[in-house]
């Protein structure tokens, strides 16, 4: 599904302060998998995940997804065929807009513009129906501005707006980070059913070390710019919370924390 060959990249190249991140980095995603990837602050996370979605280029190295050479392709072309969900709530949908604004605006990606309006009214209870799925309230909300709304209604509608048009991978930046605890949990296992529900690949990362243990069928931890660890189904199973923990303390001791 994803492939990333030979990756390499380098910040404030030439510079007293360069920092070389991904050295021949390679990394896989097989079609269907819902990875969890946990790893400290500067371990290449999200740098990956930029990489992938074309936010950032790398220096040199391939990306592949679905089968297509996506290197040099811009970011417009690569969510054809990727959603992908922020940790910031505002990102993900547009505040000055109402519900039924956005969910237009996201049912229209990839379409041709024209003359045409942009909201199709007709559409309103096909809206209703899908946000009713959330269980938030949200399809008694179609005429309200978003910006209104709560952190984790918005991100449950970022969650939604992302899958509207059909896509092949989500992408999950820490989507629960900037949620109270109990929203979180609400987020996750809404992300859980329309991963399971669309049949998604997915690549989450996470802070919380319990959702990368309950989620997903795979659970890989990056250190500076490496994959120090990648199990997948039985081994991921038998995995918990605390031995997670015990490989986070021991290397925040070989960095001399």
């Amino acid at each position: 599904m994803i492939q990333l060959c030979d990756i390499c990249k380098k910040f404030n190249s030439g510079t007293v302060n360069e920092t070389v991140l991904f050295n021949n980095f390679n990394f896989k995603v097989n079609k269907g998998d819902f990875i969890s990837v946990i790893g400290s602050n500067g371990s290449g996370k999200t740098t990956m995940l930029n990489i992938i979605c074309g936010t950032i280029g790398a220096d040199s190295g391939k990306v592949i997804i679905g089968g297509h050479d996506m290197t040099h392709k811009p970011d417009y072309e690569r969510y054809k065929k990727i959603g992908r969900v922020y940790q910031n709530p505002a990102l993900g949908t547009c505040g000055d807009m109402n519900v039924l604004e956005n969910m237009s605006l996201a049912d229209n990606k990839g379409k041709r513009f024209g003359f045409s309006s942009g909201v199709n009214k007709k559409k309103l209870d096909y809206y209703r129906e899908m946000l009713g799925t959330l269980g938030l309230g949200l399809e008694d909300k179609m005429f309200v501005k978003v910006g209104s709304l709560s952190g984790g209604q918005r991100q449950a509608m970022s969650l939604l707006m992302s899958v509207m048009t059909p896509i092949e991978c989500l992408i999950l930046d820490e989507h629960t980070a900037a949620l109270d605890p109990k929203t979180s949990e609400i987020i996750m296992r809404i992300t859980d059913k329309i991963v399971k529900e669309r049949g998604l690949t997915a690549l989450m990362v996470t802070h919380n070390l319990r959702y990368a243990v309950e989620y997903g069928n795979r659970l890989v931890m990056m250190h500076e710019g490496k994959c120090i660890m990648d199990h997948a189904g039985k081994e991921k199973e038998n995995l918990d919370t605390q031995a997670l923990l015990k490989t986070f303390e021991d290397i925040s001791v070989e960095l001399g924390n």
